[in-house]
């Protein structure tokens, strides 16, 4: 009889375990939904106060568009924040299946939007090698 109670015990556990890392997975795969959400939802609002900052025709010629320095500036921030989104978003789900689904069309698209400042020398310093080239293969 203690047998049985010691190979039930450790069903149990062992169920325990499974459902307790099932469970935490689905977690952490919700919270970074979120997060990746509500910090991409941020930099969305930005561009409907500014739209020329999401307007690719601006966009790929910015350096002769922005006259004013200031604006050229606000621009130049934009860009920075939504290529800073791009790398936490590739960060965190590139080991996730459907989260990478749900998330690669939104990080090719800012890619595409600001590919003329990242590609900028002038910016190479902001980010790694590996980074800018991961975003070149992604539209590839």
């Amino acid at each position: 009889m203690d047998i049985f109670f010691n190979i039930l015990a450790n069903i149990m556990g062992a169920t325990a375990i499974i459902l307790s890392t099932w469970a935490y997975i689905i977690t952490k795969r919700e919270t970074i939904y979120g997060d990746l959400d509500g910090y991409y939802l941020e930099v969305l609002k930005v561009g409907l106060e500014k739209p020329e900052f999401r307007n690719p025709h601006i966009t790929n010629d910015y350096q002769s568009y922005f006259k004013d320095e200031n604006e050229r500036i606000a621009y130049e921030t934009y860009a920075f924040i939504s290529m800073n989104w791009c790398e936490t978003c590739i960060d965190r789900v590139n080991k996730d299946k459907s989260l990478m689904e749900t998330w690669y069309p939104a990080i090719k698209a800012e890619y595409l939007l600001h590919k003329t400042w990242i590609e900028n020398p002038e910016n190479h310093y902001k980010y790694k090698e590996d980074y800018r080239k991961y975003l070149k293969n992604l539209v590839k």
